[in-house]
């Protein structure tokens, strides 16, 4: 695809690479799904667009995820109760948390500022209820003007425990939910039958969120999202942003391994890297790395309508269309 005379899509280093200035009204720099759902969104408004991204749309994080549109998750990580359970989790081969010993030191800085976040959890509740009152439907919009709205199953999700010592804390949870306006639904094991068959019988209890959903396979909906993108006007340049400058006539200019890009506006939605980029405008932001990891199960697979969290497991399964999607694991280093 040629845009603003330079083609877009093609691999960096081959000998077909176009090594020009490309202008363009607006950059967005990563190519998962918030990088592809603003540039849809730009594009739609009729504005040029050029989506830039080392690697195909959707092939980094959000490849490998539950699918889960959680619009339940109003509890920030930084909380008092994350940090009381950090010493547990880190500890033993099965915790869900891993920290390397060698990125201690690094990462010492970011760990201070979350603990010093707990502190203002009321404020971090209030800001993620204000976003994700409205996730659920604007992901809905979003999948109908990409074309792949059937790709989103609006079932909710179940939160299980296989611990009766747990059921007075996921009451609790139920009722903070409640007031803070979020449906939630206990049910006993003979109600959660109906919607997850295969459950075994140690689970005794949980709570179903009915006003979730999940996507039965995260790396379609990008890709159809990439499709509308370039359909809508916009480029996707395959291609890796070395360098930011910020110039006089207040436009930006990407430097690449391919084509430079020229843009009025520039949006940095490279998720991890977004740290070093944003650092070159003189931004420095308090994130740093957290790996997750998945695997999807084929063959004979339990039963399962929607998607259903472990409690005590601290992991998500998700029926999707290429098979069972467990995730859980989280990875600082």
């Amino acid at each position: 695809k040629t845009v603003g005379g330079v083609q877009c899509g093609l691999e960096p280093g081959t000998d077909r690479q176009v090594t020009s200035t490309q202008a363009t009204d607006v950059a967005v720099i990563g190519a998962g799904i918030i990088g592809l759902a603003v540039a849809l969104r730009i594009a739609l408004q009729g504005k040029s667009l050029t989506l830039i991204d080392r690697q195909p749309p959707g092939r980094a994080c959000s490849y490998g995820n539950a699918g889960v549109i959680a619009s339940d998750s109003i509890e920030p990580l930084a909380s008092l109760k994350t940090l009381r359970e950090i010493p547990r989790n880190l500890a033993g081969h099965n915790s869900p948390l891993a920290l390397h010993p060698r990125y201690l030191l690094r990462a010492l800085p970011w760990l201070a500022r979350f603990a010093f976040a707990a502190r203002r959890f009321d404020d971090g509740v209030s800001a993620l209820r204000t976003l994700q009152s409205h996730s659920l439907s604007a992901f809905t919009s979003l999948l109908d003007d990409a074309g792949c709205a059937n790709l989103l199953q609006p079932r909710g999700h179940l939160l299980v425990s296989e611990d009766p010592g747990n059921k007075a804390e996921l009451i609790a949870k139920q009722r903070w939910l409640e007031a803070h306006g979020i449906a939630a639904i206990w049910m006993t094991r003979d109600r959660l039958q109906a919607l997850a068959p295969d459950l075994i019988p140690a689970v005794y209890g949980g709570l179903y969120f009915p006003d979730t959903a999940h996507v039965i396979d995260p790396y379609r909906v990008c890709r159809s999202l990439a499709k509308a993108v370039e359909k809508a006007g916009g480029c996707i340049l395959r291609a890796d942003v070395r360098r930011i400058e910020s110039v006089t006539d207040d436009r930006f200019v990407l430097q690449t391994d391919g084509p430079s890009v020229k843009a009025g506006k520039l949006i940095i939605a490279a998720g991890a890297g977004s740290r070093r980029l944003a650092r070159q405008l003189g931004h420095r932001l308090p994130l740093d790395v957290e790996r997750g990891y998945h695997l999807t199960a084929s063959g004979l697979l339990p039963e399962l309508r929607l998607p259903v969290a472990g409690h005590e497991r601290h992991t998500y399964m998700t029926p999707m269309s290429d098979g069972l999607r467990i995730t859980g694991f989280v990875e600082m280093g």
